[in-house]
């Protein structure tokens, strides 16, 4: 039996095997490059293309933007583990510039390749 644990800093798995009431662990592994907060971090990125595409000046430079950010981020990525595209929304995410950037499941994967590696 494999237990995967998926969580915000990274990939934790574990393979056992059940024996007359005992469990052996036949062993384990951990990955911090497959992780919640890497798939954040790619939304994110997508984000800050579409802003800089508006004219906005640098999101990330500020935490209060970033903060607003990574929140549209989470929404996107949970909407988008069930249907093939979210839209990201954020009011006044740096000076007046708004977010509405629409996040195709393709082009979310396209960012996270580098996980896949």
């Amino acid at each position: 039996v494999a237990f995967c644990s998926a969580g915000h800093s990274g990939l934790c798995v574990a393979v056992a095997r059940y024996e007359k009431g005992a469990i052996s662990i036949l062993g384990e592994a951990y990955d911090r490059s497959v992780s919640g907060q890497r798939m954040d971090k790619a939304i994110i990125d997508i984000f800050v293309e579409s802003l800089k595409k508006q004219g906005a000046p640098n999101p990330l430079a500020s935490a209060k933007s970033l903060l607003k950010l990574e929140e549209a981020a989470t929404k996107v990525k949970k909407t988008i583990s069930v249907v093939d595209e979210a839209k990201g929304l954020a009011e006044c995410v740096v000076e007046d510039f708004d977010l509405s950037c629409d996040v195709k499941r393709d082009k979310f994967e396209e960012a996270r390749s580098y996980m896949n590696a």
